[in-house]
C-alpha cells in the first residue's frame, strides 16, 4: 500500500489536494538502490544501528518503525517520529552547517529532538550523534512526500536557502548520508563513495507488534 493511500480520507487527499492535518501513520522505510535509475532495486529497510545512527536490515521485524505525520506537501512538512536512542524524530546531523554543489559537506541520518521548520542547522546536544560530546549542526524538519510514498530530504543552509540533496548509502560506513554533491564527497574521501538511494514509506510489512 502506498503511504498516500493510507492517509485518512478528509485529511490530505491522495491526489495532493490539501485539507486538514493528517493523522499519524506507522510505516517502515524501504530503501531502493538508484544506481540504475531506470530499474531501482530493493536493498532492505532502515534500522537503527551502531548505537547512534542508521543502516540497513533485510528483516522487517528488526526495522525501525516510524510514525509519519503529514501536514502538507511542502519541504519539511512530514515528521518521522521514532523512539530510537531516546530522541523523538528522524533528522540529519553532522560536522557542517552548509552543503551544496562543489562541496564535500554531508550529514548523517540521526535521531534527534525537533529543530524548527525552515531553520538552518542548530548545534544541539539533543541528538544521537556527537563528536567527543561536542554539539553538532542538526536539522529535523527536512522531509517531504513525493510520488505517493517517496520521502526526500531538503537541507537549509545558514543563509536560509534550501539545498537539493542526494540521499545515499555509504557501504564503508554502513550508514546513510545526505550531501549536496556526492561526487565532490567521493573525491574528498574515497571511503565516502556512496550509492544513491530512495526512501519509501511502507505500510505493508510492519512487524506484528506495531
Amino acid at each position: 500500500m502506498a503511504f498516500a493511500a493510507a492517509i485518512p480520507t478528509g485529511s490530505t487527499a491522495q491526489n495532493g489536494n490539501l485539507a486538514t492535518r493528517a493523522a499519524a501513520t506507522k510505516a517502515l522505510v524501504s530503501v531502493y538502490n538508484l544506481s540504475n535509475s531506470a530499474k531501482p532495486t530493493f536493498m532492505g529497510y532502515l534500522n537503527a544501528v551502531n548505537g547512534y545512527t542508521y543502516g540497513l536490515t533485510s528483516d522487517p521485524n528488526s526495522a525501525t518503525v516510524v510514525s509519519a505525520q503529514l501536514e502538507d506537501l511542502n519541504p519539511g512538512d512530514i515528521s518521522l517520529v521514532t523512539e530510537n536512542y531516546g530522541y523523538s524524530v528522524l533528522g540529519l546531523s553532522g560536522n557542517y552547517s552548509s552543503m551544496g554543489s562543489g562541496s564535500h559537506n554531508f550529514a548523517f541520518l540521526a535521531a534527534a529532538n525537533p529543530v524548527p521548520k525552515n531553520s538552518p542547522a542548530q548545534q544541539t546536544s539533543s541528538q544521537s550523534i556527537t563528536k567527543g560530546g561536542r554539539q553538532l549542526p542538526t536539522q529535523t524538519a527536512v522531509w517531504s512526500l513525493e510520488g505517493g510514498d517517496t520521502i526526500k530530504p531538503t537541507w537549509i543552509n545558514p543563509d536560509g536557502s534550501p539545498v537539493k540533496t542526494t540521499l545515499a548509502y555509504v557501504p564503508y560506513f554502513k550508514n546513510f548520508i545526505v550531501t549536496g554533491d556526492s561526487k565532490a564527497l567521493a573525491a574528498w574521501d574515497l571511503q565516502a563513495i556512496s550509492v544513491p538511494v530512495r526512501f519509501t514509506l511502507n505500510t505493508q510489512n510492519l512487524p506484528y507488534s506495531s
